[in-house]
């Protein structure tokens, strides 16, 4: 395991990108990212958000990695079109970060939502033994000084943005799709976090978001932001419904998904093979 995490680089803490009005959307067409699905995943993904209206698999477990389990409801839930994403998928999706970026070679460590929103909350309320029970658990995998940043996803009143620990550059960022520094909205918020904070706000050509957009830019966020890195350039709302897709298949079918295997993935992999059976079959008794 490398030491080197944590560490400010030799030239000095990285800058924040970020681009002058003249040089980003909308006066700037940049190229971005594309976040194409293919049919099979549209199929899998339609099956889980109709399974989730479902009375009969709802309350069943879509996912279970490391005993972090998301049901079916608020799994399909949470990536249907406008809905909003549940604290329960978040918690799940900062264990498929944790698998696919490994601490002890990422040098990042993630953080469920409940730890998040300690940090909101005025100290003499903060449930002390949960946060201590969750930083000795990340520690586990690479001891926190090491790191080179540690994300924690927040929803504050219902409203999902990320608060990064960037140790490497000795910054607290704050990443949000909506507000800016010295918004109303980090008032409350602010006076918990007793340093000096860097808001890096990512800010599209469009500023009419829904709050229910606000969890996939997050889940985004905790992907693919580094003070190198334009936001603006590798991604908008435009693709937010790819996205939601690629997200719902990728943790539904991530090798460390228990329910893999079993009948709930059965239902997945047959939802629609099913439905049109007992559709023909109402029709044929109904003629």
């Amino acid at each position: 395991m490398s030491s080197s995490g944590g560490k400010v680089p030799l030239h000095g803490p990285r800058r924040i990108l970020v681009p002058a009005k003249h040089a980003s959307d909308p006066f700037v067409v940049c190229t971005k990212r594309r976040f194409t699905v293919s049919d099979q995943e549209n199929k899998f993904y339609l099956a889980i958000c109709r399974i989730a209206n479902s009375t009969k698999w709802q309350s069943h477990d879509a996912v279970d990695i490391d005993t972090v389990r998301a049901k079916f409801y608020s799994f399909g839930h949470s990536f249907e079109k406008f809905g909003m994403l549940s604290p329960y998928v978040m918690s799940v999706f900062c264990r498929v970060l944790f698998h696919d970026n490994h601490p002890s070679k990422s040098k990042r460590n993630y953080f469920f939502p409940s730890i998040g929103a300690q940090l909101t909350i005025d100290i003499n309320d903060v449930d002390l033994e949960k946060v201590e029970k969750s930083f000795k658990g990340a520690a586990s995998a690479r001891k926190l000084h090491l790191c080179d940043m540690l994300y924690f996803p927040i929803l504050y009143q219902q409203h999902w943005f990320v608060f990064l620990v960037d140790l490497k550059d000795r910054m607290l960022v704050f990443l949000d799709s909506i507000h800016e520094e010295g918004d109303d909205f980090f008032e409350p918020i602010l006076p918990h976090i007793d340093l000096q904070s860097i808001f890096q706000v990512f800010k599209s050509s469009s500023h009419m978001f829904q709050s229910k957009f606000l969890g996939i830019f997050s889940m985004k966020y905790m992907e693919l932001w580094s003070p190198r890195v334009i936001l603006q350039n590798e991604f908008s709302k435009d693709n937010i419904n790819n996205i939601r897709v690629q997200y719902a298949n990728r943790i539904f079918f991530h090798p460390n998904n228990k329910m893999l295997g079993t009948e709930v993935e059965e239902v997945v992999l047959n939802w629609f093979d099913h439905y049109n059976y007992m559709f023909n079959l109402h029709v044929c008794f109904s003629i």
